[in-house]
């Protein structure tokens, strides 16, 4: 069973959908083997064909757009979206099942942890049935709505509000949530790779 990793800087990337780097990881016995795919084209079809050739079956990444994740989920790919942190931490955390722990909340979107199958996500606490754990294997979770994801521009994303603090970047305008304890300077825009700023 593989899993993918949306990586920027050794870091989930903050959008999936401009991602420039898929980290794969391979289960085999008790071994979890990782291998860094780059991404020359992050047009959905062929990010799509990318996780269906690498017989990815879940998928861990920051904000998504709703068509790419419904591109996604409809090809029984399991999605945990709106995560961050250190990449290795994040692997980490989803070998030993606590991925919807808080700390993995990705800054400035006010949604909860929950996981994404077909057009239903589930959240932890919420039983029903026929929905996947986190190594892609069903469980019995009750289906929610699905909220819409946030897309990749230069304004701040749905789910976030006003008052929370951003990182804008001067040259391309993207607005990306803020992380405590890391300078708005120290971050490159994923899209133009300028330095961002405090907004």
């Amino acid at each position: 069973m593989n899993a993918a990793f949306s990586v920027w800087e050794n870091r989930i990337a903050p959008v999936f959908d401009v991602t420039p780097e898929l980290v794969i990881v391979t289960q085999q016995a008790e071994r979890f083997i990782m291998k860094r795919l780059p991404i020359q084209d992050n047009s959905p079809s062929t990010l799509v064909e990318t996780l269906l050739g690498k017989h990815v079956s879940v998928l861990v990444c920051g904000a998504i757009s709703r068509p790419l994740q419904n591109a996604i989920t409809t090809r029984n790919i399991v999605i945990f979206p709106f995560i961050s942190g250190q990449l290795d931490t994040v692997v980490n955390a989803w070998r030993t099942g606590d991925l919807e722990n808080d700390r993995f909340r990705m800054p400035g979107c006010g949604h909860r942890h929950g996981r994404c199958h077909g057009n239903q996500e589930t959240t932890p606490g919420q039983r029903g049935a026929g929905h996947m754990n986190r190594h892609g294997r069903k469980r019995n979770d009750h289906p929610i709505t699905f909220m819409a994801h946030a897309r990749y521009s230069g304004s701040l994303p749905d789910t976030a509000t006003a008052n929370e603090p951003v990182c804008r970047c001067p040259r391309c305008g993207l607005v990306m949530p803020h992380v405590p304890g890391e300078p708005c300077a120290q971050r490159r825009c994923p899209n133009c790779h300028a330095p961002m700023v405090r907004a």
